[in-house]
């Protein structure tokens, strides 16, 4: 057995049991550089978790954990969320080395993407977009997508749920948050890449938050979370006025993400991850995960079908790979991402700004 604790601006603690309780080993997730009993009147932003965090144990009785990005700091001794928030859903398990303030940083998410260690983001509006309202609505925790929560199969594939804000969904006044989904086929090794769950009509006015996610499954992810008509919080925070709130269920097939309908990876296969940020002004990030070692060529392609860009990377070793594209000289548009291991190709859509 085991649970998770802290993830805030503090430590981000894992206590394991291998003997039915009686005994508990203590594992540092997230080391942070704030002292509890010693906090500073000062500070620099301090990039942290948000309080909120999950965790699954897999076939193997490894635990695996998702938890949220922050940003804070001090000020004349007082504590202060930055007030742009921030986002990303942060993934580690029991394999991975320990996040510091460093991995988790205060401007970008590439260390987290260099790391393995981003699991889930906010995703754009349709035009691709990030824009959202100045001011977002407090859940007590100013992080663009929290709330995470994890669950795992008999095949130990991770399959993890959200709330993120929702650019392009908003009242004018504040942008609603979306439930968001993400998968990884391969125990946490690869995300395949976030889906908003409430991108129909009839969620077009809801504010959609604490997601619950089933620990058990089968065929199907089960999914409930809290639907009302304003963002915010009436009770504690008292940020908005009393609304009658549901209790939504969804369900959806565990191989919602992908048409191979074979959760364990062979070696003939790959995967190709969505590209981050998306859409992209000077660079982007992806990554390719390949079952056997692979010649691996990429091509890039206009909304025309011209070939615009594409390079040969030679033999790629099994596994994991970083890759990153430069398109500042490039003009704003789709464009088409291709990659090639050996006689297998993926695509994925990449927009530049």
């Amino acid at each position: 057995m085991a649970f998770c604790y802290g993830f805030d601006d503090f430590d981000g603690l894992l206590f394991k049991s291998t003997d039915n309780g009686d005994t508990w080993e203590k594992t540092v997730v997230f080391e942070s550089s704030i002292d509890p009993f010693d906090v500073p009147e000062d500070s620099d932003i301090i990039p942290c978790g948000d309080g909120t965090c999950a965790i699954a144990l897999d076939s193997q009785g490894k635990a695996h954990i998702t938890f949220s990005r922050k940003l804070m700091y001090y000020e004349s001794g007082s504590y202060f969320c930055h007030p742009t928030g921030t986002d990303g859903v942060i993934y580690s398990n029991e394999s991975m080395a320990p996040l510091d303030t460093t991995i988790i940083s205060s401007y970008t998410n590439q260390y987290l993407i260099d790391g393995g260690y981003l699991a889930g983001y906010m995703l754009p509006d349709e035009n691709g977009s990030y824009e959202i309202l100045p001011d977002q609505m407090s859940y007590g925790n100013q992080s663009m997508t929290s709330f995470s929560q994890l669950a795992i199969d008999d095949n130990d594939n991770l399959f993890l749920s959200y709330a993120s804000v929702a650019p392009g969904f908003d009242n004018s006044v504040n942008n609603y948050r979306h439930i968001l989904v993400n998968v990884s086929y391969n125990g946490g090794s690869l995300w395949i890449g976030p889906e908003d769950l409430n991108t129909d009509l009839q969620y077009l006015f809801s504010e959609c938050v604490y997601p619950a996610i089933s620990p058990v499954v089968n065929d199907k992810i089960h999914i409930i979370f809290q639907e009302d008509g304003a963002p915010g919080i009436f009770e504690w925070l008292e940020n908005h006025e009393a609304h009658e709130n549901t209790i939504t269920h969804l369900e959806y097939d565990k191989f919602y993400f992908t048409d191979v309908k074979n959760a364990v990876m062979n070696t003939e296969t790959f995967e190709l991850s969505q590209n981050y940020p998306n859409p992209a002004v000077n660079t982007t990030y992806f990554s390719i995960q390949l079952g056997t070692a692979s010649e691996v060529k990429t091509e890039l392609r206009n909304s025309i079908g011209q070939i615009v860009m594409k390079d040969n990377l030679g033999i790629v070793k099994q596994g994991k790979t970083n890759l990153s594209m430069g398109v500042s000289e490039m003009t704003s548009g789709i464009y088409y991402y291709t990659i090639f291991a050996n006689d297998q190709k993926q695509t994925r859509i990449l927009i530049v700004q």
